[in-house]
């Protein structure tokens, strides 16, 4: 059975009266409590936001609960302080309770700011270290860069220096001369040839047929071989070839007085044995033969007329038609 029911009728009032003065202390306590939190943090930020403050009121408000208990007993006071003590202990149980949640949440966030701290001090050691681990390799890059340029500049100053020796050493090496040109030279032959010496005029006679030989021969005098040589001789305007001359043959287009012969090779110092062509010679006291030559390596010095001029007993009027020597190409 509950005690209220075993009380007398006239204290039942009193009684409930008691019990709900005591939830109403406790339920007004309790909003108390967003009111102090509130007053707190508004009129005393330092102090609310202090750790070590919050810590000092918790550790301290025991005691002095216990300084309460101890020398105020509740069954000396009057009904009326009765109630006040009352409340007044359950306030400062209350308040306890308050500091003690708030002392959690300040150590909560004082443990979140310095794991902040640690962490923000250990990116900025580390982005520090970071930092000063690419200013050394930064260094050491542009170290590598200085010395490749000056590895560089050393290679192209060798290079010159290489190049400039090799010029001078190369421009001090002989040329090698072109070879010479073989020079040829035509003669009449007669008992006062020699190699060395061309005769280039002479007394002929007619023979038996009425013709007059002329003999030549032709002398290397270069120290070149001259290779794939042929010879051409033209008669003068009013010359006629008595009869074809031996190993010569006429060029197609060419004039009738010219004939063309292939010598082949002839070595330096060496002449072609004596020729013979028989000539009918215009009416005069002279005239003249035309001789050139060419070769692989003779140029156009071997395309100049070297002529001969020849004195024959027949004196005739002077021929009528005086051309210029014109040779026909090959």
């Amino acid at each position: 059975m509950h005690p209220l029911l075993n009380l007398p009728a006239t204290a039942r009032p009193a009684k409930r009266k008691k019990i709900a003065y005591v939830v109403g202390s406790i339920v007004a306590a309790i909003l108390v409590c967003p009111v102090l939190i509130w007053t707190g943090k508004a009129y005393l930020p330092k102090l609310w936001g202090d750790l070590h403050f919050v810590n000092f009121v918790v550790a301290w408000i025991p005691a002095v609960l216990g300084v309460l208990v101890a020398f105020v007993p509740d069954r000396e006071l009057e009904t009326r302080l009765r109630i006040g003590w009352r409340i007044l202990v359950i306030a400062c149980g209350l308040l306890y309770s308050v500091m003690l949640w708030h002392q959690q949440t300040l150590a909560d966030e004082s443990t979140g700011q310095a794991q902040q701290k640690l962490l923000s001090q250990a990116i900025s050691e580390a982005n520090k270290h970071a930092d000063e681990q690419f200013g050394k390799m930064h260094d050491e890059v542009q170290d590598l860069n200085r010395g490749l340029d000056q590895t560089k500049k050393d290679l192209v100053g060798v290079v010159q220096d290489t190049s400039s020796a090799l010029g001078v050493t190369i421009g001090k090496v002989t040329k090698p001369e072109p070879p010479d040109i073989p020079v040829l030279a035509f003669s009449l032959f007669t008992p006062e040839w020699r190699a060395d010496h061309a005769i280039v005029q002479n007394f002929i006679t007619a023979n038996d047929e009425g013709s007059y030989p002329i003999e030549f021969t032709v002398t290397n005098r270069s120290e070149t071989t001259a290779r794939g040589l042929e010879i051409w001789v033209q008669l003068c305007g009013e010359c006629s070839f008595a009869s074809e001359p031996a190993s010569f043959d006429h060029p197609a287009g060419s004039d009738e007085r010219t004939r063309h012969r292939k010598l082949g090779d002839l070595n330096p110092g060496v002449s072609v044995e004596k020729t013979l062509i028989l000539v009918r010679p215009p009416r005069g006291a002279t005239f003249q033969v035309a001789f050139r030559y060419t070769c692989e390596s003779c140029g156009k010095r071997g395309l100049n007329n070297q002529i001969v001029t020849l004195a024959h007993t027949y004196l005739g009027p002077p021929p009528a038609n005086k051309r210029a020597w014109k040779l026909a190409g090959p």
